[in-house]
């Protein structure tokens, strides 16, 4: 055995006697190129990892900015929605205070026209009484100056016939 490994590293070195210099460029070429390629691969892949990085970074910043707008635009929402709700609350409460106003002098003004009518109408029932007094007065003073009337008109009449018995 240990004859045929020394028949195979014969070989070998024949071979690498032959070709190996010829191998070994081209190795150290395959080498040298591997090297630079890893190499840039390596700056390649830092640098995209840098740019990556710097478009995260933007991004957390424009996304820290979004929520810091988001935040503010909450807060003047909830403040104009208290601002509205204030001021609707205002309005109720002054308009309530109106009603109250409006319906007190409504009440008022009823109570005085109210008040009025009643007046008006003792005065008119009054009035009723006095031309219904005046009126039977009239209609009694009527009656008694016919009755004098007739009287009168019997005193005549009894007169004439004395006169014309004194006359004969």
């Amino acid at each position: 055995m240990e004859q045929k490994n020394n028949e195979n590293e014969n070989l070998s070195r024949i071979k690498d006697i032959l070709i190996g210099e010829e191998i070994q460029d081209r190795i150290k070429q395959f080498e040298t190129f591997k090297e630079e390629s890893n190499k840039s691969f390596n700056e390649l892949k830092l640098f995209i990892e840098d740019k990556l990085n710097a478009i995260e970074e933007k991004l957390n910043a424009k996304g820290t900015e979004i929520d810091d707008i988001e935040e503010k635009q909450i807060e003047v929402e909830k403040k104009i929605n208290n601002d509205i709700k204030n001021t609707i609350s205002l309005v109720n409460t002054e308009l309530l205070k109106e009603i109250s106003i409006v319906e007190n002098t409504i009440n008022n003004k009823q109570e005085h026209f109210q008040e009025k009518i009643k007046d008006l109408e003792n005065q008119l029932i009054k009035l009723l009484k006095q031309n219904n007094d005046d009126t039977a007065s009239k209609y009694q003073e009527l009656n008694d100056t016919k009755l004098n009337k007739e009287t009168f008109a019997d005193i005549l009449s009894e007169l004439s016939d004395k006169l014309k018995i004194n006359s004969k």
